[in-house]
């Protein structure tokens, strides 16, 4: 079976009603974000770019609204184009399957993204399609690239909680932040793949189980059902798996450079255990989700280069002796890291779910390790009450402590 870890998992449903009219601005390629915790209602500027424009948060809606840019700052007032695009705008976020509100704001590759309940979506204004002014009936644009935001925990466990401990002020100047944030963004989405193509599996099951009522023999033949294409889908899914613990190393990576050496995983737990001692906690949870991690990547390997030794075995619906139908399963045939044939789904619900919880665990480990003091007062990574948990949507973030009473520190 697929291992599991054994950290205690808390549930952190994110019902915090943020206030969320944010009030943008155009030229959003140069944005310098300042973490949501820090901003007082109407006061402190969310945003903030060479343009000499800001963002606020204000009231709880959906809607984005910009105001003009200053006329000391404007672009050239001769072409009637500039008119347009200088001039305040408003644009409403609420797609009918998502009134909810928004729950925070990433510049990721160069984009704003909104996360709210039900969804992160791209906001392009008509600058950064046409940053020369050419085509004055270009719009500001919004795309919902995916259909998941914070009311989904692996969205929490993974985006949220990078944008909260990835912050170059606490880990170094030298520490990219934004480049953090674009691969924890792109291990999001293998994730919310894969937990895709599991929830697609399991409908296809569902319909299935509603139809075998009706099937019968016909001259002594029974037509089987199937899924489709579970091979591809097995083998798509493990790529995916191994893609997101791919960024994650690449996350380490940003911490300790070309110190990590080629040992994947195992080039980390060495230089954690030289540096810190043996007996340090996350020594102690490397070495206990590194089997995951080898089985992710050998069954990569497996795919990409099978052997009779090294191999993956799916298969369909089958008939079993007994007259039942067994779903797909899966097995993982590799002397160092097999797997037991097991149902498809349960293999994929199991991988998402430790997947997640190591990205999420491996993020706060590495920047405990390297969090520096900020003006003189210790910080630390820690984990948040349920109060805290409620009102930022994420499991751990920085604070202090007071006695017993956690501070958060942005």
């Amino acid at each position: 079976m697929v291992r599991s870890t054994n950290y205690e998992r808390i549930s952190s449903k994110c019902s915090r009603q943020a206030r969320s009219e944010i009030y943008g601005s155009h030229g959003l390629r140069s944005l310098r974000l300042i973490p949501c915790g820090m901003v007082q209602h109407g006061a402190a500027p969310l945003i903030e770019h060479g343009q000499g424009r800001s963002a606020y948060i204000s009231a709880r809606t959906s809607t984005l609204k910009a105001p003009a840019i200053p006329e000391s700052v404007q672009m050239s007032r001769n072409n009637p184009i500039d008119a347009i695009r200088n001039s305040a705008f408003q644009m409403t976020i609420d797609p009918p399957d998502d009134a909810s509100d928004i729950k925070g704001m990433y510049v990721i590759n160069g984009s704003m993204h909104i996360i709210k309940g039900r969804g992160i979506y791209r906001v392009q204004l008509a600058d950064e399609i046409d940053p020369k002014r050419t085509n004055a009936t270009i719009p500001n644009t919004q795309q919902r690239v995916l259909p998941y935001g914070a009311d989904c925990e692996l969205v929490r466990q993974t985006l949220m909680t990078a944008k909260r401990l990835f912050d170059s002020k606490l880990l170094g100047q030298s520490f990219n932040e934004v480049r953090a944030i674009e691969l924890a963004f792109d291990a999001l989405k293998d994730i919310i793949l894969m937990h895709t193509m599991r929830l697609d599996i399991d409908a296809t099951l569902q319909k299935i189980t509603v139809t075998l009522d009706a099937m019968a023999l016909k001259n002594r033949s029974l037509s089987v059902p199937s899924v489709g294409e579970a091979k591809g889908m097995a083998e798509t899914f493990i790529q995916k798996a191994d893609h997101a613990m791919t960024d994650l190393y690449e996350i380490a990576k940003l911490f300790y450079g070309d110190a990590l050496g080629k040992r994947w995983f195992e080039s980390l737990l060495s230089l954690v255990k030289e540096k810190h001692g043996d007996d340090i906690v996350f020594a102690k949870f490397l070495e206990d989700v590194l089997p995951f991690l080898r089985l992710t990547r050998n069954a990569r390997n497996c795919i990409e280069h099978p052997k009779p030794d090294q191999r993956v075995a799916v298969t369909d619906i089958v008939l079993l002796p007994t007259g039942q139908l067994q779903p797909p399963g899966i097995e993982i045939i590799h002397p160092d890291t097999p797997q037991p044939p097991i149902a498809l789904t349960n293999f994929m619900a199991q991988m998402i779910e430790q997947l997640a919880e190591i990205f999420e665990l491996m993020m706060v480990f590495l920047c405990g390790l390297n969090v520096q003091p900020f003006a003189g007062f210790p910080v630390q990574v820690v984990l948040y009450p349920p109060e805290l948990q409620k009102a930022y949507g994420v499991r751990y973030g920085y604070g202090t402590y007071n006695g017993d009473r956690v501070v958060p520190f942005g």
